[in-house]
């Protein structure tokens, strides 16, 4: 599963992937613009995003 995410193309941002069942934090890198996470097809996942200095 694929969950697409806009932001300004000119701000760059730190991305997890949080397994709230499994109390893991996954790293995606850093984004810019328009991107694709791929989550795993379970439950109580989220996306986190932080924007970088």
């Amino acid at each position: 599963m694929c969950s697409f995410y806009i932001f300004n193309g000119d701000t760059s941002f730190e991305v997890h992937v949080i397994d709230m069942w499994n109390m893991t934090i996954g790293e995606c890198g850093i984004q810019k613009g328009k991107f694709c996470i791929e989550l795993p097809g379970r439950p109580h996942m989220e996306v986190q995003t932080r924007k970088m200095q």
